[in-house]
């Protein structure tokens, strides 16, 4: 597409959700494991599709691990699910959210979250500091954008509006039945954490 999300209005960030590697429980079950085994054999390791953030984290994996990765594009998480679980992959990369009821029911075992601190829904989940893994990490940012050159006071108006939602009880029960992270950035910190992103994705782009 011909199109740059940097040149968006950015409003709003209001949610944020890590992504997780998970195994079946049969397998391997620390990090450690997954990563002596990826450097004696190609693994497979599946995603929802290519170039999202699930598929960044996972080439920035490989190339900071020296892991041996043979990737599978999927079509949505819950088939990336189906493929770990059922043993067609040796690996999944998706969202914590969408990981949430197969990993309670034991049908996968998360190994990693992708995030520079522990996950709220994960929070024993190890992540690459605490492994002491030197990669950096992105994360799915829910929150709004318009297009280029939006006036400034529409853009406060919008914001203000995000900010009473960020604080409103009952979406904040919502939020956190789902375990999704409410975090308001107003547009200037969402845009910022835009940039961040394109750092990392530079070596990826084709």
């Amino acid at each position: 597409a011909d199109y740059k999300t940097r040149e968006f209005t950015h409003i709003f960030g209001l949610l944020t959700s890590n992504l997780i590697l998970l195994v079946h429980p049969d397998n391997w079950k620390t990090m450690d494991q997954l990563l002596t085994a990826s450097r004696e054999k190609t693994l497979s390791g599946g995603v929802p599709a290519v170039g999202t953030a699930s598929h960044i984290n996972g080439l920035v994996m490989g190339d900071k691990l020296g892991m041996k990765i043979s990737w599978v594009p999927y079509n949505s998480s819950g088939e990336v699910l189906a493929g770990v679980a059922g043993k067609h992959l040796d690996f999944g990369i998706i969202s914590t959210d969408s990981a949430q009821t197969m990993a309670a029911a034991g049908k996968v075992r998360p190994l990693l979250v992708y995030s520079p601190v522990a996950d709220s829904g994960f929070p024993e989940v190890p992540f690459p500091e605490k492994l002491g893994y030197k990669m950096p990490t992105m994360s799915t940012i829910r929150g709004f954008i318009a297009p280029p050159k939006m006036p400034a006071d529409r853009v406060k108006i919008l914001s203000d509006a995000m900010f009473k939602t960020a604080s409103d009880p009952e979406f904040i029960d919502w939020a956190k039945k789902l375990q999704l992270d409410i975090t308001p950035r107003d547009g200037r910190k969402y845009l910022a954490e835009t940039e961040k992103q394109y750092i990392i994705l530079g070596p990826y782009r084709h």
